[in-house]
């Protein structure tokens, strides 16, 4: 059974709801790992696994390999559309961190927003929630001293990617309002980054021209 498990784990917290979130999320249309099994021991918690998804890597452990700028462009583009769909179907991820997204090119490429013991889901988020997750995004990379994997156009990208919509204006209205509690969002970066080993890296968010 382990060669068809993505992820198996004993939690001692909400296993059914965990479970119950992934499934919900999955049936929606979000890119999450499919959900396999929940066994409860009674007194010890439960176990959760999904589907196993070939090939895959966390979304760190793939940038840190040697990528051509097409591929590593083509990844980002991946992620941002994974967040952008988990969002619009109503999802919510507190702990939306680099590490929480899988990439796999096989049987087509496809990035998952996976983890969800913490994730929700409800109605879609407003654009400061949105904004407040990115954010939680951006930080992890700079706390792993990690954002130069991705760059300045890299982050361009990423921003461009998640407001596309096949409505023109729509979509630039979802990049304006999103840049503004971007930047808002910008002080809570410099202030976490007091606490990592390392200070933040000199990667900013993109000047104008990108956007």
């Amino acid at each position: 059974m382990g060669r068809y498990l993505d992820r198996l784990r004993i939690s001692l917290r909400r296993p059914k709801e965990e479970i119950r979130t992934n499934l919900a999320l999955y049936l929606k249309g979000a890119p999450v790992p499919e959900p396999a099994l929940i066994l409860i021991e009674r007194g010890k918690g439960g176990v959760i696994g999904t589907v196993y998804i070939e090939q895959s890597l966390d979304g760190l452990a793939f940038l840190e390999n040697d990528l051509s700028w097409i591929k590593k462009s083509q990844s980002i583009r991946l992620f941002a559309q994974a967040i952008r769909k988990f969002h619009d179907v109503g999802g919510r991820h507190p702990d939306l961190q680099i590490k929480n997204l899988l990439i796999a090119f096989s049987p087509k490429p496809q990035a998952y927003v996976i983890d969800l013991d913490k994730a929700s889901l409800g109605s879609p988020p407003t654009v400061r929630r949105r904004a407040k997750e990115l954010m939680r995004l951006y930080r992890s990379l700079g706390k792993r001293n990690a954002l130069h994997l991705i760059g300045r156009e890299g982050i361009a990208i990423f921003v461009s990617e998640y407001c596309r919509s096949l409505d023109p204006q729509e979509s630039r209205n979802l990049r304006k309002k999103l840049w503004q509690e971007l930047h808002r969002a910008w002080r809570g970066v410099r202030l976490h980054a007091l606490f990592y080993p390392d200070g933040i890296t000199s990667v900013k968010l993109p000047p104008r021209r990108f956007r």
